[in-house]
């Protein structure tokens, strides 16, 4: 019996080491973490690939390998890359898939991103975003300051978007929104400004996969309490009208205050031959700065009036996104499951009769910590 188990433990070890036959050593494959996608001229179906890897050499002096190339398909792009790197190119650690303006622009410019669809070698949660400007750009971007460029973007989009000032979207949550009905796609945003790469902001597409509408910063995080979704801790400044002396220095009219833990409900109904949406977030408030000194009486009177402040912000931006014709809240997902036998009636046309959809956000705001000040 002792010999039986020796035997066997022996069979499943020599099984175990027969992988490590073939070693690969990291020096020699070229990681491509960052892949880039433009074109600058379209007339010649020609597109324009970046790619950028960090250098585990000791010899090297650059501890970042960058360079783009001109091809027709991102298959060829990587038989290009392998005649210039030092090692093997590989994307199954890559990090993000950056897409650029013109190339944005281009019809049916998603058909390029099949082969990332297909490859199972690929890393399908690698963020997808849109560079406001030109791929090439980031060839002459130095910054001293920061990490190698092929770290650095990942760590960018991460803190971006865990400071809810932009909202990350997957290769794979592309797809499916591509394909989803009651959807349209969005991006987060990079671009290179005053020499320094920032991303803030979201893109929105519409059903052709071009850029519609464009968020700044405060409206993201708007588009994020709409969404009912937040990471961390939000902060968010509201005027706040009160009886003070104009003439003095210090005349504080804003409440600042933080945000966490929200909760959102969403009502659907057809009726007079229309969606109807009845959005109700309940938003916990902890207040960093207050106009007006608070107690139990003023209390509520502030809570009202962040309330009142933050409810016309969001049907504001809610209308932008029904004159836009864009659903970034995939509000249609939810009239096909409420509402599926209207919903059939208008799916195929959904953006535009999202723009005739009665929408009305209801803003429910619970001042849950007063800060120590009294």
């Amino acid at each position: 019996m002792k010999s039986l188990k020796i035997a066997t433990i022996s069979f499943f070890l020599l099984i175990l080491l027969t992988g490590c036959k073939k070693i690969v050593n990291i020096e020699d494959v070229t990681m491509g973490l960052i892949f880039g996608i433009d074109t600058n001229n379209p007339q010649q179906k020609k597109i324009q690939v970046f790619l950028s890897s960090p250098v585990f050499s000791e010899e090297a002096k650059e501890k970042n390998e960058q360079m783009i190339v001109d091809v027709s398909t991102l298959r060829e792009a990587r038989n290009l890359f392998d005649t210039k790197v030092n090692g093997v190119t590989t994307a199954g650690k890559l990090q993000a898939l950056l897409v650029g303006t013109k190339l944005v622009e281009q019809k049916n410019w998603t058909s390029i991103l099949d082969f990332m669809y297909r490859e199972p070698k690929l890393r399908q949660n690698a963020d997808l975003v849109f560079f406001d400007g030109n791929i090439s750009e980031l060839l002459e971007l130095k910054e001293e300051d920061k990490p190698r460029l092929s770290i650095f973007i990942p760590q960018l989009i991460e803190t971006a978007d865990f400071r809810n000032v932009t909202l990350r979207t997957s290769i794979r949550m592309f797809h499916q929104m591509s394909y989803e009905k009651g959807i349209t796609p969005y991006l987060p945003k990079m671009s290179i400004k005053d020499g320094k790469l920032e991303v803030s902001g979201v893109v929105l597409l519409d059903q052709n996969f071009h850029v519609k509408q464009t968020l700044n910063i405060q409206e993201t995080q708007f588009f994020q309490l709409l969404q009912g979704k937040l990471k961390g801790q939000l902060g968010l400044l509201s005027p706040i009208k009160d009886k003070q002396d104009r003439n003095q220095l210090f005349n504080i009219q804003t409440a600042s205050y933080n945000i966490r833990k929200i909760k959102r409900k969403v009502d659907c109904n057809f009726h007079q031959n229309r969606f109807d949406f009845q959005v109700s977030i309940k938003i916990p408030v902890m207040i960093e700065q207050s106009p007006i000194k608070l107690n139990n009486q003023t209390v509520d009177r502030l809570s009202k009036d962040i309330e009142t402040s933050l409810e016309k912000q969001l049907n504001d931006l809610v209308h932008k996104f029904q004159t836009n014709e864009v659903d970034p809240l995939g509000l249609g997902i939810l009239a096909s499951s409420y509402q599926h036998e209207q919903w059939k009636k208008v799916k195929s046309s959904w953006p535009k009769d999202f723009k005739n959809s009665k929408i009305h956000v209801n803003a429910k705001v619970i001042i849950v910590d007063k800060g120590l000040a009294m």
